[in-house]
């Protein structure tokens, strides 16, 4: 989704979209950890993080 601006429906079908945030719910006991990696792999990607 944040590098390739689409995402694939339920039926597989692709979505073009853009973007502007990504929000992440959980509050399972890998919630933080998850949240962490995502962190660090976006920037990895070449996808800018910052604050609105």
């Amino acid at each position: 989704m944040a590098t390739q601006g689409s995402v694939f429906a339920n039926d597989g079908t692709p979505v073009e979209l853009q973007a502007d945030s990504v929000c992440v719910h959980g509050d399972g006991p890998q919630a933080l950890a998850f949240v962490q990696k995502l962190h660090a792999a976006l920037p990895a990607a070449g996808v800018e993080l910052k604050a609105f």
